[in-house]
């Protein structure tokens, strides 16, 4: 997410309760986003389907800051990225430059690009971390082993969703997006999985 990267699409759902009391799942919404002369890098292309073409007919995200603003509002955003590095950008997160996600820094970027605030670091929240704690300590020879078979970092999004078998959660939607992710998948799909994923992991690293 540099060298002009911009994001072409924002998906978020809300997830409500908690450990004690369960989940489940209310609003989604999802924005397509016109990149503004921005074009796709092939290999981000074959991630999202989404042609140059199809995306210059979108809104620009200016259209979209409010409403994605709202929608969020003082929310906790979950989210599994890796970190970012400060020598990405011109996002000032002072004090959190360090423990700052690419996600964060992309939105929030977009965000600085409209004269809008900055969603606060304090809302972010990376399940990243949690990730890589399993794959260090006691679950490491599972984790590890999943991770060689399907071929992706220990603490990936894609090797976690293996482990916690999301494949087989009891969501049909959450098993269809899943799939999706397998081809041509969106940020919606994702949103999606991740917080199938957090329901996973939220008793073992949240257990309050």
């Amino acid at each position: 997410i540099h060298n002009g990267d911009r994001v072409i699409s924002v998906g978020v759902i809300e997830l409500f309760g908690d450990v004690a009391s369960g989940f489940k799942v209310g609003e989604q919404k999802e924005w397509l986003i016109n990149p503004e002369g921005r074009k796709s890098h092939p290999a981000a292309q074959k991630v999202h389907g989404m042609s140059d073409e199809y995306l210059a007919a979108q809104k620009p995200f200016s259209a979209y800051q409010q409403e994605i603003k709202d929608f969020i509002g003082a929310s906790t955003i979950l989210h599994h990225c890796w970190r970012y590095d400060a020598n990405f950008g011109d996002v000032d997160f002072g004090d959190h430059a360090l423990d700052s996600s690419v996600d964060e820094y992309a939105l929030n970027r977009e965000f600085e690009r409209v004269s809008a605030p900055i969603i606060p670091h304090e809302q972010w929240l990376n399940m990243k971390p949690w990730a890589g704690e399993l794959a260090s300590g006691k679950y490491k020879k599972q984790v590890t082993e999943i991770a060689e078979k399907i071929g992706k970092r220990p603490d990936s999004l894609d090797t976690m969703l293996e482990y916690y078998d999301i494949a087989h959660h009891e969501s049909e939607e959450v098993r269809q997006a899943f799939a999706e992710r397998k081809k041509n998948h969106g940020a919606l799909g994702d949103a999606l999985i991740t917080a199938a994923l957090y329901q996973r992991m939220a008793p073992e690293f949240l257990p309050e």
